[in-house]
């Protein structure tokens, strides 16, 4: 079922922009299988009508994400708490740019997903960074220096959970901390949860909404298209029990023509959220599988190399630092193995040495990077004992 999908010359982002054509891409966070057969029968379905009008948002659609949401986060919410964008990144921006009076920075946790830094660039914000604590390889809040940055004045935060690139998916005990922090100093919380669905082995992901009860100003923000490897038809949700907040991401949203995704879109969202729970369990047990294959090939071969303690996600992050060699040099010698991995410098400027690697693939293509990059480390480590 998870098997790799041949990927090159169908413009897609991670095979067809790298520099060698034999290079296998363990980069952007997109599957390398197919979708879920139900969101293909959808689409098929649909295209094979051969009308592509407009459209617009059905009882069945909305009903479609409260079951979801139900089912799997435990919260309940109404059509009205939903906003239906284009992606979380530009929603991101559109709540940022809505809470504009309310603070000069924004704070978020690194190493973090890196087109935070842009989004919050172009909303002419400061980046505030609450630099995450790491213990042999395991993440988590600096609560002390978060509280600092929150009665400095810093009243907007992006939390990303599961947290890309380190793995984390925050306890019950943590995200309620930081929720009553939150309300202490009327700090306004975005949820970046894109990756929800998406946890290995016996972990529990809670999203942040579950916490409304305690304190109001929060967002969230989730999307099928990682779960379902449908990025690129770009489709995301805005929620919040805030009426007060969506009323006015309402408002902006539309006065900046911030557009509702295409009719296909919709139709595969409608299929993911509605028959592919069963898939959705059957591909956390194949990347778990991925993952347990990645530690014990390090633990072999590579004891050195530290790796995060990955809870939910597909990405696992990879301290290299014993190498003393910066993630450009590191780069440039993996492409010479035909591999290629996210440098980590991207994700922080405090990263030198750190690299993500995806692991959404077949077990088959996973253990063929695994030995390319085995390969690199191995000339690598020659290198640092000349």
């Amino acid at each position: 079922m998870f098997n790799t999908v041949d990927r090159k010359n169908t413009q897609s982002i991670k095979w067809d922009q790298t520099k060698k054509e034999d290079c296998i891409p363990f980069t952007i966070a997109d599957s390398d299988y197919a979708s879920p057969k139900p969101v293909i029968d959808a689409l098929n379905e649909r295209v094979n009508h051969g009308v592509f009008g407009y459209t617009y948002f059905d009882d069945d659609y909305y009903n479609i994400i409260i079951s979801f949401v139900k089912r799997h986060y435990y919260y309940e919410i109404t059509a009205n708490q939903i906003t239906t964008t284009m992606g979380v990144v530009g929603s991101l921006y559109y709540a940022i740019k809505m809470l504009d009076d309310k603070s000069e920075g924004i704070i978020i946790q690194t190493p973090v997903y890196n087109m935070f830094y842009g989004l919050i660039e172009k909303a002419n914000k400061k980046v505030i960074e609450n630099k995450l604590i790491e213990e042999d390889g395991y993440y988590r809040m600096d609560f002390d220096n978060l509280e600092y940055l929150f009665s400095q004045g810093h009243k907007i935060m992006i939390l990303c959970n599961p947290h890309n690139p380190v793995g984390r998916v925050y306890k019950d005990d943590e995200l309620k901390k930081l929720v009553l922090l939150a309300k202490k100093y009327d700090v306004y919380l975005l949820s970046d949860e894109i990756h929800a669905d998406i946890i290995l082995n016996d972990n529990k992901f809670i999203s942040l909404m579950k916490y409304y009860d305690l304190y109001e100003n929060m967002m969230v923000f989730i999307a099928p298209s990682k779960t379902f490897n449908i990025a690129g038809l770009h489709i995301s949700l805005v929620i919040s029990k805030n009426d007060d907040l969506m009323a006015s991401y309402k408002k902006i949203t539309d006065e900046g023509y911030f557009k509702n995704p295409s009719l296909l879109s919709i139709t595969a969202l409608k299929a993911a959220y509605k028959d592919c729970d069963k898939w959705m369990a059957l591909q956390n047990q194949h990347l778990s599988k991925n993952y347990q294959i990645i530690k014990d090939y390090f633990h072999e071969k590579h004891p050195q190399v530290i790796l995060s303690q990955v809870e939910g996600t597909y990405l696992v992050w990879l301290d290299m630092n014993y190498l003393k060699i910066s993630c450009e040099e590191a780069t440039k010698e993996l492409m010479n193995h035909h591999i290629s991995v996210g440098k980590g410098t991207i994700y922080s400027p405090h990263s030198e040495g750190y690299f993500r690697l995806n692991f959404a693939c077949s077990t088959e293509q996973l253990k063929e990077g695994l030995k390319r990059l085995s390969e690199t480390i191995k000339i690598l480590e020659e290198n640092t004992t000349k």
